[in-house]
């Protein structure tokens, strides 16, 4: 998730692809990935009293923000590797941002009853098996969203969408995406089952150009909890 605090120097042609990224996609993909997840949790919470969500690679904090919209009483924890700021020390929306070291969260087992890796994972292959481990531990249910890679043109499209959604920020750029055999095989090596996996997902269909060359069928929302 693109986040504001990775890099406090900005170029006019990064900002240029900030501007870019927001007026195209990142509104409107972060409404529906909101609205998806927050079915998803509503569904699978134990109750409707207070539901405790840690939001692994927050950026922005935007979805974690979209899901308190569609969600009654969520208490929000949104965690990232960036320092805050001192101007945003007294600002009451980052009051529920902690800064952590991207390997161990800070949290004793089953804090929350849910995580989420909102396009997270590719960004650190060496470290996806650590950090899913930890978001196992702390939490009963991981909510994965991330891309699978189809074919070398997948793969390239999804490094350009990550360059104009990434790069302006100074988030590092990834080198490989999930083909859905890793993706198994990673999940088989935390000892995870999949409650749920939703595919297909349209994040650019009020876009007719982009809804043409960024196909539904790379992304994909995994639930997962710790296997028995």
């Amino acid at each position: 998730m693109s986040s504001p605090l990775a890099s406090n120097k900005k170029s006019i042609f990064k900002k240029s692809l900030i501007s870019v990224h927001k007026k195209l996609s990142h509104n409107h993909r972060i409404e529906i990935l909101g609205k998806i997840i927050s079915a998803q949790i509503v569904t699978l919470r134990s109750a409707d009293n207070e539901t405790k969500i840690l939001d692994i690679g927050c950026g922005d904090m935007s979805l974690m923000e979209t899901i308190q919209t569609y969600v009654d009483n969520v208490n929000p924890t949104c965690l990232d590797i960036y320092p805050l700021p001192e101007k945003f020390s007294d600002d009451l929306r980052w009051k529920k941002y902690r800064q952590f070291d991207g390997q161990n969260i800070p949290y004793d087992d089953n804090t929350f009853e849910f995580s989420i890796l909102s396009d997270v994972l590719h960004h650190d292959f060496g470290n996806s098996f650590n950090l899913l481990k930890e978001s196992l531990r702390v939490s009963k249910f991981t909510i994965i969203k991330d891309h699978f890679q189809r074919s070398a043109y997948s793969r390239f499209m999804l490094k350009l969408m990550d360059i104009v959604g990434n790069w302006g920020y100074g988030v590092a750029l990834p080198e490989n995406y999930f083909t859905e055999t890793s993706f198994k095989e990673l999940l088989k090596d935390v000892n995870a089952v999949e409650v749920k996996r939703i595919n297909n997902i349209e994040l650019y269909s009020h876009n007719y150009l982009l809804s043409k060359i960024l196909k539904a069928d790379w992304q994909f929302i995994s639930i997962i909890t710790k296997k028995r």
